[in-house]
């Protein structure tokens, strides 16, 4: 039986890439995105349109119940301010840590409700695994010589960080592995894309758990 892979952000640059590095590896993927540009019709490729932001624990009931329960989940939707702190409002401050830190914290509970249910609290340890999509924008050295504005981004893109950490602490008891990958920006830059998409999968398929790894050192992949 295939495994399953879910992706959120599907068709963004990354997400692409992810869906079709997935799809090489024999998952079956399904990939969660407010648009549908972008979506290949493929096999074992599905679309879910949505806001990852509308009650995240409904959608992964409805993943669980079409597909199965995710071998693979990865937290790759973000949203990104330009703008400098002192200049956000509250309300876009308040959206980036929803999507950034607190939608990743709803999925983890909700997925950790299924597995529990389904009794790998008593079968013992099973590689299930969460990649989350972090930054190298959250380390101070890189964000002070940034020539870019990082604002409440990088802010949001720490608290992923340390919630990979915590979370995995303890992610034996969930039966998953979850760690992430830390990329310097990436836009139009297919061979760094294509790098970050390697490091996901191998993050997903191996056997490491609370790593932050660069998208560029494989040798912490395990």
């Amino acid at each position: 039986m295939k495994k399953i892979a879910v992706i959120t952000g599907d068709t963004s640059n990354l997400g692409r890439r992810l869906a079709k590095d997935f799809l090489l590896a024999g998952f079956i993927v399904v990939g969660i995105s407010r648009k549908v540009e972008g979506v290949v019709d493929v096999a074992n490729y599905h679309h879910i349109q949505r806001d990852i932001a509308l009650n995240p624990e409904e959608l992964i009931d409805e993943i669980v119940k079409r597909f199965g329960l995710p071998d693979v989940f990865i937290n790759n939707a973000a949203a990104y301010t330009d703008k400098k702190v002192v200049e956000t409002t509250l309300e876009e401050y308040q959206h980036i840590l929803l999507i950034n830190v607190e939608i990743p914290f709803r999925f983890l509970r909700a997925l950790h409700t299924h597995y529990k249910a389904e009794g790998v609290f008593k079968n013992g340890f099973k590689n299930r695994s969460i990649v989350n999509v972090i930054s190298a924008s959250m380390y101070p050295e890189i964000a002070r010589s940034s020539n870019r504005l990082l604002g409440v981004y990088s802010i949001s893109k720490a608290a992923l960080a340390m919630f990979t950490v915590a979370a995995a602490k303890e992610s034996v008891e969930y039966g998953m592995r979850i760690n992430a990958v830390s990329p310097s920006y990436f836009t139009n830059q297919p061979k760094k894309i294509a790098a970050i998409g390697a490091a996901c999968v191998s993050l997903a398929t191996g056997n490491v758990n609370g790593v932050i790894v660069q998208y560029d050192d494989p040798s912490l992949l395990g």
